[in-house]
């Protein structure tokens, strides 16, 4: 899941992996995370197709984050994947540049505007 949703292998992997190419925006957000409410903000004033937001702290996966983290590498918040692909950085791109600047590119590019 670090680039692309194949490497998928147990069961708790496989949905997620179907989750993700269910849809052509998904975001894996942590309830109490400010990153995650900024990026679902961003990501509904863009107003993307077909998006779907898991909530990883009340989703039925029993370790989740954990298998996001080992899927993504990427630190606990929220992991967005848009066509497939996993949107790494995004606490950077709010330093860098503007997060809304950033995903409404992505989503443009992958024909989810």
């Amino acid at each position: 899941m670090s680039g692309e949703t194949s490497k998928c292998s147990d069961e708790a992997g496989e949905k997620l992996c179907s989750v993700v190419k269910s849809h052509k925006v998904v975001v894996f957000t942590k309830e109490h995370d400010p990153l995650s409410f900024e990026v679902v903000e961003t990501l509904k004033q863009i107003n993307p197709k077909d998006m779907h937001i898991v909530n990883i702290d009340k989703c039925d996966c029993k370790h989740a984050e954990e298998l996001l983290k080992s899927k993504t590498g990427d630190r606990p918040g929220p992991r967005v994947f848009i066509d497939g692909k996993f949107v790494q950085d995004l606490e950077t791109s709010l330093k860098d540049t503007d997060l809304r600047e950033v995903l409404e590119k992505k989503c443009k590019d992958a024909g989810a505007l």
